[in-house]
């Protein structure tokens, strides 16, 4: 399932997508040598944006400060643990509709963008689940230049794979199915 309810108009890929060039933010966070590649996809969306579980799984963690900010506005992130790999869904707002050890299912509304200075956005990163540990953190110099564990991998052929489950177009409104008997929450059909 994608993990917005529409293809956003600015691309996935380029300069918000896998492997793109993030110097400034290298020099920003004193990485040594200076060099880092984006390890995620960004999915540009207003704040307040659904965010879909890609498919079924568990919550792994509460959400914590994404890439913290200096002033009032910050974003957050938390991980499930897909079939086959680990999403970071990041970017979001500290209100989420799920906790730790919940089982989502693919589609349920799971967290809404967050809001941040410039353009707002799900970034979505995957791992491939090999490694334990933190996914992130700037003290993983191991994996340069993602600064990531070993196992992250581009989400991008998986968005390509997921688009056409983006029937929705992008609203300040969407629709909500009631909560089913677990308190899940869907989109209603688009």
């Amino acid at each position: 399932m994608f993990p917005i309810p529409f293809v956003p108009t600015l691309d996935y890929r380029g300069p918000r997508g896998w492997n793109a060039d993030r110097t400034a933010v290298a020099k920003q966070l004193n990485i040594p040598g200076g060099v880092l590649k984006h390890a995620a996809c960004d999915l540009i969306a207003p704040p307040g944006t659904p965010v879909l579980a890609v498919g079924n799984g568990f919550v792994r963690d509460a959400p914590y400060p994404f890439y913290p900010k200096e002033g009032p506005l910050i974003t957050y992130a938390f991980s499930i643990q897909h079939r086959g790999f680990v999403a970071r869904y990041c970017e979001i707002d500290r209100k989420v509709e799920v906790k730790v050890g919940d089982y989502v299912l693919e589609g349920q509304v799971i967290a809404y963008i967050g809001d941040q200075p410039g353009n707002d956005m799900l970034h979505l990163e995957l791992y491939d689940g090999t490694e334990f540990g933190e996914l992130s953190t700037p003290k993983i110099l191991a994996n340069a230049p993602f600064f990531r564990r070993k196992d992250v991998m581009d989400p991008t052929p998986f968005l390509d794979q997921w688009r056409a489950t983006a029937v929705w177009k992008q609203s300040s409104k969407y629709k909500y199915k009631p909560r089913d008997a677990d308190g899940r929450l869907f989109l209603a059909d688009a």
